[in-house]
């Protein structure tokens, strides 16, 4: 078939090549690689292309053992390891058919083409000849025939064609290999004309992921409706190049953009022309946290943002501390253990910088950071920022605002001491209520507050073992709600000796929206 297994390595470094012996272009989304043991007619899963990745002529798509550095980005990755000693690999066709098939050593039947080939040496590969700059043509149908012991060359869908044909019309999309999360850069696509012969009215078609922003486009050319940049050209005279750009920004996320499958067509070319992929790795810098939170557990990430929680209140296990950081996107809880390294010391209003891994916790999403002090930053103090205020309803009904500074206002319904914390129900106007955990280790006390009074309660909402509970901080997140009505408060000692004097106070609140003037309060004694 016109895809073929074109190089195995197993061992320490694991990875399987393809190879496109066509003059088309190959969409691989749907073929899969199936590895089995000689010993076993077990199949064990190695790999399948679930999404689009277009092979130019000639082109290579390279997998390679999870964890691996074959010092290029892949295409793939799997986790199941090749034994150098015993095995075969298949490939099979998205209708089902057996498109392919190498196999070594004590080999598998099923993935015998002929005869094995031999067992793999701990620092060789399997390839399929001719290799190298001649491409992996050879099909026979015999595996011992086809393939070779050589030194490892590994090659991925962003090199060039092998062979290189002389007359070509020759395309290569020129990019960052990485770029921030958000970041503006910019993509070229070069096109040179080595046909030997004039070429007109050529279109060319670039595919963008979805991942991608447009900013801007050269020369022209439009983004279609299914995301396509389309330029038209008139001309490209022989022996001439030309270069068509555009700027785009990098999605806020951690992610590789992949981008396969632009082309030129022209009635003077026998066939679409096609280029090889371009990659590109969205890394480093700083994402913000809501996008955080929705990535998958262990992904690592770095993210900003002033502290709504200092460390040392809340109860993070023994020799560990913990505290939350808030952007414009939403807030996270930072775990840190203290076999990290020495624990950080953070303060409300604190603006951090934490890198670490997304770990999830009794139904709460949170940060780990892995070395200390590195990845703890305390980059300067700003003021700290206000609760947005909510109704109970509000703040449950969106899983975002988790991990946030809130503050809602209602009824003290129950306030009862357990062994490390106070719990407090408060009520909201629409008869919801809220949950609030008081930990002790903020030096808070339920004894000051009263039920049935009214109070607006702020602190960190959190989702935790199924149950929504707001977590005050400081005396200052409960503050008591007056009717708007001037309020008098009488006090004097609750004892006195006699021909003591006795001093009376009398305080005067104005809870209402305006300034009173020319007040007069009396008392009478």
């Amino acid at each position: 078939t016109p895809l073929v297994v074109s190089e195995v390595m197993a061992g320490d470094l694991d990875f399987v090549e393809l190879f496109n012996a066509s003059l088309d272009a190959i969409n691989l989304q749907g073929y899969r690689l199936i590895y089995r043991l000689g010993t076993t007619e077990k199949d064990l899963p190695l790999y399948t292309f679930e999404n689009n990745l277009i092979l130019p002529p000639y082109g290579h798509a390279l997998l390679a053992l999870d964890g691996n550095d074959l010092g290029m980005p892949v295409d793939g990755v799997f986790k199941q390891q090749l034994n150098i000693k015993t095995g075969g690999v298949g490939l099979y066709a998205p209708d089902g058919s057996l498109a392919d098939a190498v196999a070594w050593g004590k080999a598998p039947p099923l993935f015998t083409e002929g005869n094995p080939a031999p067992e793999l040496p701990q620092d060789a590969s399997l390839q399929r000849l001719p290799g190298g700059s001649g491409g992996n043509f050879t099909d026979t149908n015999n595996n011992a025939k086809d393939f070779t012991i050589a030194a490892p060359t590994p090659l991925n869908s962003a090199a060039l064609p092998t062979p290189l044909l002389d007359n070509r019309l020759d395309l290569r999309l020129l990019t960052d290999a990485s770029a921030e999360p958000g970041k503006i850069f910019a993509y070229q696509l070069a096109l040179e004309n080595l046909t030997g012969q004039d070429l007109r009215n050529l279109t060319v078609t670039l595919p963008l992921t979805g991942s991608l922003t447009v900013i801007d486009i050269e020369a022209g050319g439009a983004q279609d409706d299914s995301g396509r940049v389309v330029w038209q050209l008139d001309s490209l005279p022989a022996g001439e190049k030309t270069a068509l750009g555009l700027t785009a920004q990098a999605p806020w996320t951690y992610v590789r953009i992949h981008i396969s499958g632009y082309s030129v067509v022209s009635p003077d070319l026998p066939r679409p022309a096609y280029g090889p992929a371009a990659i590109t790795d969205v890394q480093g810098g700083v994402i913000p946290i809501n996008v955080a939170r929705s990535l998958p557990r262990g992904t690592r990430v770095s993210v900003e943002g002033l502290a709504t929680m200092y460390t040392g209140g809340y109860y993070a296990g023994g020799g560990n501390t913990k505290f939350y950081l808030q952007d414009d996107s939403g807030g996270i809880q930072v775990q840190v253990f203290g076999e990290s390294g020495p624990l950080p010391e953070v303060s409300l209003g604190d603006r951090a910088r934490v890198s670490g891994y997304i770990e999830h916790y009794r139904d709460s999403i949170e940060i780990i950071p892995e070395s200390l002090p590195a990845d703890v930053e305390i980059l300067g103090a700003e003021n700290p920022p206000s609760p947005k205020k909510m109704s109970v309803a509000q703040a449950v009904g969106n899983p975002q605002n988790a991990g946030q500074y809130i503050a809602v206002t209602g009824l003290a319904t129950r306030i009862e001491e357990a062994t490390y914390s106070y719990e407090v129900d408060i009520m909201d106007a629409a008869g919801d209520t809220l949950f609030l955990y008081v930990d002790k280790g903020t030096g808070l006390s339920a004894d000051e507050l009263t039920e049935g009074a009214l109070y607006t309660a702020a602190g960190i909402l959190e989702y935790y073992q199924g149950k929504w509970q707001l977590k005050p901080r400081v005396p200052d997140d409960f503050q008591r709600v007056y009717p708007a009505v001037l309020r008098l408060e009488l006090s004097a000692p609750i004892t006195a000796a006699p021909g003591d004097p006795i001093t009376y106070t009398l305080s005067a609140y104005n809870h209402t929206a305006a300034a009173l003037t020319h007040l007069v309060i009396s008392s009478t004694i």
